[in-house]
């Protein structure tokens, strides 16, 4: 057996030739916010628990920003915006399925109290749209565009993925943004939106990379470590009288986020796991993750690249350096892709911003273990939550330019 700090090395891939982009210019501080505090949810008790693993299914928890030092401004901002609160996308809805037909046939014993709910619960989902918005992310979407025109007071510039849960959301936060009322169907125009496809140069939907795309990156560390969730589906299998694997943990799980994504509060999904569970649900998402999509992918930094390389291009006031994926013809484009004192906002998918992560070569690694969870550094739910919103601000002091980043 393993012990707690041995790597997942077994799978490891060879990585392809790198393209690098050049490092941000001398003169640019990064910084790191991460004070986060609550904001719509009350994160209390197990509360917390539930937010810090639910990976990329939680719910959005907001910044609160420290002031910048006298005599400094902001002349220039780049927000970086995953989607709001969805339901589960098809090919996940049929996972979930899947479960939910074993909690079906459960019969909760009276002591069970966190699992009553199951007596009366809607199994099949009625009403929900696959992959769309939620009406809670809908509003969230015009929460943050209200919530950044308080904060800049800057021209914007919007790009959007093309996906509809990308666009929908772009739209209301410029809705928000622009001190409209609250209209779900009223919808501003977009600067510039990116079609998303296999054969689309889009930085904020990376679809491109066919050895990614049709690899198995992930899945081979995800089975290493996804023996941490059998004492969970041993618990309930006997407390239910139904048999679950630990392959059913992660959809409870995820009833518990698209739920709470769904209502806007609490779900009652999210009882039926206890806290060291919960944890451990947290690190095979993690696990599964890194491997796809972060620091741990042979494919992730150039995934990431063309993106960084856009962002250097504003932060500098020059064109666009790349080999990877943008579009060229857009970048090279002052119509498409302004520079300048401008709120540039760029709304994409969780993945996306899990490669750019990497490609920045923001310090945060996996701890990796195969026989328990360790102390994880590198935490899904503080990265990418539903709404996550990574701000990035060109600070100007005297003669000087620095960078800050805020991170949620």
């Amino acid at each position: 057996m393993a012990d707690e700090t041995t790597p997942l090395l077994s799978r490891r891939r060879r990585a392809p030739p790198f393209y690098a982009y050049p490092a941000i210019v001398a003169g640019l501080l990064l910084l790191f916010l991460l004070a986060a505090v609550a904001s719509g949810y009350n994160l209390t008790g197990d509360e917390d628990t539930w937010v810090s693993n639910l990976g990329a299914y939680a719910p959005f928890v907001s910044l609160r920003v420290s002031g910048l030092p006298t005599g400094c401004r902001i002349d220039q901002v780049t927000v970086l915006h995953r989607h709001t609160g969805r339901y589960p996308t098809p090919g996940a809805s049929e996972r979930l399925r899947a479960t939910l037909a074993k909690l079906a046939n459960a019969t909760v014993p009276a002591h069970a109290s966190g699992a009553a709910f199951l007596r009366a619960a809607d199994f099949e989902m009625h009403g929900w749209e696959f992959g769309e918005l939620t009406d809670p992310g809908r509003r969230a979407a015009w929460d943050s565009g209200k919530d950044l025109r308080r904060r800049y007071d800057l021209p914007p510039f919007t790009r959007s993925a093309g996906g509809s849960r990308v666009l929908e959301s772009a739209r209301l936060f410029l809705q928000g943004l622009q001190g409209a009322d609250y209209d779900p169907k009223a919808w501003p125009a977009i600067d510039l939106v990116i079609p998303e496809g296999d054969d689309a140069n889009n930085t904020l939907c990376v679809h491109n990379c066919a050895a990614q795309r049709t690899g198995s990156a992930g899945v081979g560390e995800r089975a290493d470590v996804l023996h941490l969730l059998a004492p969970a589906s041993a618990r309930l299998s006997k407390l239910l009288s139904i048999d679950l694997e630990p392959e059913d943990i992660p959809n409870i799980a995820g009833m518990c986020g698209f739920d709470t994504a769904r209502t806007g509060g609490w779900s009652a999904w999210c009882h039926l796991l206890h806290p060291d569970e919960w944890e451990a649900v947290g690190y095979v998402a993690e696990v599964e993750r890194w491997y796809a999509f972060g620091g741990g992918s042979p494919y992730s930094r150039t995934m990431g690249a063309g993106w960084v390389n856009e962002l250097i291009a504003r932060l500098t006031d020059s064109p666009v350096s790349d080999n990877t994926c943008t579009n060229r013809t857009l970048d090279a484009n002052p119509k498409t892709f302004p520079l300048g004192k401008r709120l540039f906002i760029d709304f994409t998918h969780d993945n996306e911003m899990v490669a750019i992560q990497a490609a920045l070569g923001i310090k945060r690694h996996l701890p990796t273990s195969t026989d328990k969870v360790p102390e994880r550094q590198w935490v899904l739910s503080s990265l990418v939550p539903f709404g996550a919103r990574w701000s990035f601000e060109r600070v100007v002091c005297g003669k000087e330019r620095y960078l800050r980043m805020l991170v949620k």
